[in-house]
């Protein structure tokens, strides 16, 4: 039985399967770490969680129905990222399975998928869809780079293992929290619907269409209402005027820039392109906009040196974050910053609090990969002072600008 949802499973281990092989110990590694994980997160919770892997992966059918169904009705993903796991196609199709239900991240922003690293691995390598938080280091980080996974039965491998089986459980708790209010809660009657939340996701270049429509397509799925088709009109006077309605009647609006300025809106106007004029409207008149860019994106690729000032000019811009926020992510990452905007702008508004009573407040830590040795620790001091941390990984080496 299952302690999030009875019809589904808590956990899912993607894992490679040459990382379960016989190497000559005692026990096969990940199905040791599994079974151990099973156990402690019992004794975690006190009560039955459903922890559910592969302990046989015949490759040659793993692409069936069970698989399937298991990921997309599993509350945590645990991937046990590798050089195999990266290289595995069998695993991207797990995380794709996975990222196909929404709801990668719980309200209060904690990751449901965590990576559990087996080796000393660049971030830059680990799977796009694992970059939503710290990881969790199952080898010897004074290890040279030829680490290796830390030996099951050592002390080591028990201590992290509870840190890990810590975060599942609190986010278990939260998504078991927030299906009882709603299972629970009946609509007052005569009770107003909320209005579902809107927004523009302008123009972009030619190279992010696919990004762009994996973008509508996901946030679609979680309810939002989309404003995407400007142009028409493509005259420069009628595109300005639906692009300054559009911003102006959303909640967010949402731009795609990269390493190219896109459509220009008059040929003999090449500097002025579809994308760059509506980030300009939006920049006047939108109540709050946010800029995502790839993580293909780079200032020395840029070639068109009117887009190049552009884009330099307004990474340096000064902004409130709460009103305009530059990010640069993976495509899955960036359905989480529109969901993170949408719940940061739907919470009720926080009055002072007495003295004497308790706030929950939430810590964002801006986490370089070189960190990663000591993030376990500060999360643990904040934890213990009701503080939740939300860390916010670099992208390339280079830390996120907000």
């Amino acid at each position: 039985m299952a302690y999030v949802d009875d019809d589904g499973h808590d956990v899912f281990i993607s894992y490679a399967h040459i990382d379960n092989e016989d190497d000559g110990a005692d026990v096969r590694w990940v199905e040791a770490f599994g079974k151990q994980l099973s156990v402690r997160l019992l004794k975690h919770l006190g009560e039955g969680a459903s922890v559910w892997w592969d302990p046989e992966l015949n490759r040659s059918h793993l692409f069936d129905e069970v698989i399937q169904n298991a990921v997309r009705k599993s509350a945590v993903m645990v991937s046990l990222v590798s050089p195999s796991y990266e290289k595995s196609d069998y695993c991207r199709q797990e995380l794709a399975w996975f990222a196909e239900r929404g709801n990668l991240r719980t309200a209060a922003s904690r990751s449901c998928v965590l990576p559990v690293l087996l080796y000393k691995m660049p971030f830059d390598r680990w799977p796009e869809m694992c970059k939503g938080c710290s990881g969790f280091e199952f080898f010897d980080p004074e290890a040279s780079s030829l680490s290796r996974p830390l030996d099951v039965g050592s002390k080591a491998f028990s201590d992290r293992q509870w840190i890990l089986i810590a975060e599942i459980a609190a986010i278990l708790d939260e998504l078991k929290a927030q299906r009882t209010v709603s299972s629970s809660t009946p609509e007052p009657q005569g009770a107003q619907q909320v209005e579902p939340y809107r927004v523009f996701l302008a123009t972009a270049s030619d190279d992010l269409a696919g990004d762009r429509r994996y973008l509508k397509k996901e946030l679609q799925k979680e309810g939002i209402e989309i404003i995407s088709k400007i142009p028409p009109p493509h005259d420069e006077k009628g595109h300005a005027q639906a692009a300054m309605e559009a911003v102006t009647e959303v909640d967010l609006s949402v731009h795609l820039l990269g390493n190219y300025a896109g459509t220009p809106i008059d040929e003999d106007l090449p500097d002025r392109t579809y994308p760059i004029e509506q980030t300009k409207i939006a920049l006047e008149h939108a109540k709050r906009q946010l800029i995502l860019l790839p993580e293909t994106f780079s200032e020395e690729a840029i070639t068109d040196d009117a887009y190049g000032r552009f884009m330099d000019d307004l990474q340096h811009k000064p902004r409130s974050s709460d009103q305009l926020q530059i990010i640069k992510d993976s495509r899955h990452q960036m359905v989480s910053e529109v969901l993170e905007a949408r719940r940061r702008d739907r919470l009720p508004v926080v009055t002072a609090t007495a003295p004497g009573q308790s706030s929950a407040a939430t810590a964002f830590v801006d986490l370089h990969v070189n960190d990663l040795n000591h993030i376990s620790e500060l999360v643990g001091y904040l934890a213990n002072r009701s503080i939740t941390t939300v860390t916010v990984p670099s992208a390339g080496m280079t830390p996120k600008a907000g």
